[in-house]
């Protein structure tokens, strides 16, 4: 099982209380925009496979709506 509290950055000196608006940002998610910043940076790098995998998940998720 995972840990979810280990994919979230500590607030140490706040107290965060659900707004619904604003959240603190998952670790995984700082990770994918880094990595989606590097590739507009450097479009040639991203791997086709990569490119290909967004819209193919979304045509198979509406697929089976």
């Amino acid at each position: 099982m995972t840990d979810w509290r280990k994919e979230w950055f500590e607030i140490e000196d706040a107290t965060y209380l659900n707004a619904a608006a604003q959240c603190p940002l998952p670790r995984v998610a700082l990770h994918a925009a880094a990595q989606a910043l590097e590739w507009k940076k450097f479009p040639h790098t991203m791997p086709e496979d990569v490119y290909f995998e967004l819209p193919n998940r979304i045509r198979t998720s509406l697929a089976k709506a």
